[in-house]
């Protein structure tokens, strides 16, 4: 920048006139003109786009994320699939881990680490409860043989397209249902038996496409 472009709309300032933070000068003329570039853009053009880009820079995808907002289910059935899959539930590895007291073992089954993929999945009520309501619904889920965040997205992109957002209500259905059962046993002292658990989400579940004219 040439030492003849000094600030003169101030009386007594003789100040270099710098730059704008965070643009290019554009050519040696930079200060004839506003020249705004925007390095998030392929065009140096700002757009919200290119906004939104700079806001989650450096951050992290959550694994079957796209699938929790590609449903109908209503928010509170979201934001427990978030927490699931982000293993943000109090079972007994994730109280270890922060340093609590805790049984390791299931208090339910005892035949098993008291894990949320155990307590969701592979717990036996939670293996009756998915077979009997896919059975029932006659959904071409097929049954939870992995980890949840491995399981899922692999299950849903197996179906047809048109299908996939049913698939991923009935699965957040089934998580959050099988989580308030197992709360009841363990805190309320109240056990309800898997075919009951299994009318009560089917009934919700043709509630659900009543609603959507399903």
């Amino acid at each position: 920048m040439g030492a003849g472009h000094r600030c003169t709309s101030v009386r007594g300032c003789n100040r270099p006139i710098l730059p704008p933070v965070g643009c290019r000068r554009k050519g040696a003329n930079w200060w004839r003109g506003d020249a705004f570039r925007c390095k998030w853009s392929a065009d140096d053009v700002f757009s919200s786009r290119s906004a939104y880009q700079l806001l989650f820079e450096g951050t992290t995808k959550l694994p079957g994320a796209p699938h929790i907002w590609h449903s109908f289910a209503s928010m509170k059935f979201r934001l427990h699939a978030w927490l699931a899959l982000r293993w943000r539930f109090w079972s007994a590895d994730h109280l270890i881990r922060h340093g609590m007291a805790a049984n390791a073992i299931c208090r339910l089954c005892s035949a098993a680490d008291d894990t949320l993929n155990h307590l969701s999945l592979a717990f036996p009520f939670a293996v009756q409860v998915w077979a009997g309501v896919i059975h029932t619904v006659h959904s071409q889920l097929h049954l939870p043989n992995a980890e949840l965040e491995e399981w899922w997205p692999t299950a849903v992109n197996a179906l047809p397209a048109a299908r996939r957002k049913e698939a991923n209500s009935l699965i957040m259905l089934i998580l959050r249902s099988i989580w308030i059962e197992r709360n009841e046993r363990i805190f309320n002292d109240r056990c309800t038996s898997a075919s009951r658990v299994i009318n009560a989400i089917v009934d919700e579940w043709n509630s659900w496409m009543q609603c959507r004219g399903g």
